[in-house]
């Protein structure tokens, strides 16, 4: 298993130019020029995403935020593996090196994906309508697999999983499941968040606990003498560091959302932990006594 800490850095491209066309051209010409030696498509890059973005007519035009690549992310992939996705060239091995974004599978598959337990999938639930001009109530969990069973995914997953759901659906609903891009982690560590839930404090991302709020030490199992007791919870406020997570040499703040009380802390989260994305944090409060539980 690949830790948090690694550097997913393989090569740096650096261009510059006199112009904004110039630096784009010039970058064009280094990425499709770029080979990496290896066994065929066992390397994987994003040079087919970088390649597209340069393509785009919004990059072209200076039209781009920090949400675009999420909005675009399908295009620009066409536009990268229409670039660079069919060249190929002989290497001294007498191999060929092709780039493409299509993902290998270590069962020989075709079109399954890799799943492990641990994974983490973000699951939107919505009631099925027929004929009603009603806004379906949209709800959105976290699910994450405890166990496999069969994985033939996408034709057929089985397996157990643990979420932020309840199961007890009186009517059929559709739901649409989207896969973390994070580190998976084993779930049975920590405890998953409810996104509904304003007093839960969620993981925003897989990464290392390097250092938490002094408020975590007042949350040891010393000072709570029975599930019932009711505890002064320790004061946060606004703006202040619960925990800061370390992903590949970088720090990253999880930050109080308001003021209010550290009732407790989520399962399992301690400093030198990795914690997954979407597990809970903490649960913050507003009143001065809470139950541990």
């Amino acid at each position: 298993m690949v830790g948090t800490d690694f550097d997913s850095l393989l090569a740096k491209i650096i261009v510059k130019g006199h112009s904004f066309d110039e630096m784009t051209q010039k970058a064009r010409r280094a990425l499709r020029e770029l080979y990496i030696a290896g066994p065929e498509g066992k390397i994987k890059t994003n040079v087919a995403v970088l390649a597209g973005v340069l393509d785009h007519t919004d990059w072209l035009s200076n039209n781009i935020d920090t949400l675009w690549l999420e909005r675009n992310l399908k295009s620009v992939l066409e536009l990268g593996e229409r670039g660079i996705g069919s060249r190929s060239r002989a290497t001294d091995g007498n191999s060929v090196i092709k780039f493409n974004s299509e993902a290998t599978s270590s069962s020989g598959g075709s079109g399954m994906t890799i799943l492990q337990p641990g994974t983490l999938f973000h699951l939107t639930l919505s009631p099925e309508s027929e004929g009603s001009s009603a806004t379906p109530l949209v709800e959105k969990h976290n699910l994450t697999l405890a166990s496999i069973g069969t994985n033939a995914f996408p034709e057929k997953l089985s397996g157990t999983f643990l979420s932020s759901f309840s199961s007890k659906h009186s009517t059929p609903v559709a739901f649409e499941l989207t896969q973390s891009n994070s580190a998976a982690v084993s779930s049975s560590q920590f405890e998953l968040a409810n996104p509904n839930d304003p007093s839960h404090v969620v993981s925003p991302m897989t990464g290392k606990v390097v250092e938490l709020h002094p408020a975590f030490d007042a949350l040891n199992d010393d000072n709570v003498l029975d599930g019932k007791s009711q505890i002064p919870a320790a004061r946060v406020r606004k703006g202040e560091a619960l925990l800061v997570l370390s992903v590949m040499k970088m720090e990253s703040l999880v930050v109080v959302p308001s003021d209010g009380y550290l009732v407790r802390g989520g399962k399992g989260v301690k400093v030198g932990v990795v914690l997954g994305e979407g597990m809970l944090v903490c649960v913050i409060g507003h009143d001065m006594l809470h139950s541990r539980l």
